[in-house]
């Protein structure tokens, strides 16, 4: 299962990155800290799984996944948020 990080914080990112190794068969594909990293980092990567914050440095976690969306991506988005 091919993943890709969506989050602000590049701390996290590398923290979440570094939990899923331990996850058989996944492998986190890309990264990216803003709504338009997203969307390239989703072109080039074409990941199974998005895992999305919903802030970012520039535009929304939900905004990307609809345009991931929008744009046809089969891929299974998943957006949340840390309180």
């Amino acid at each position: 299962m091919k993943i890709l990080l969506v989050d602000a914080s590049d701390t996290f990112r590398k923290y979440l990155s570094e939990r899923l190794r331990a996850v058989p068969g996944s492998t986190v594909v890309g990264q990216a800290g803003s709504e338009e990293q997203a969307m390239v980092t989703a072109s080039l990567c074409a990941p199974d799984v998005v895992l999305a914050d919903v802030a970012l440095r520039t535009g929304s976690g939900f905004s990307a996944l609809r345009r991931m969306r929008a744009s046809g991506w089969a891929c299974c988005l998943r957006s949340a948020a840390a309180w």
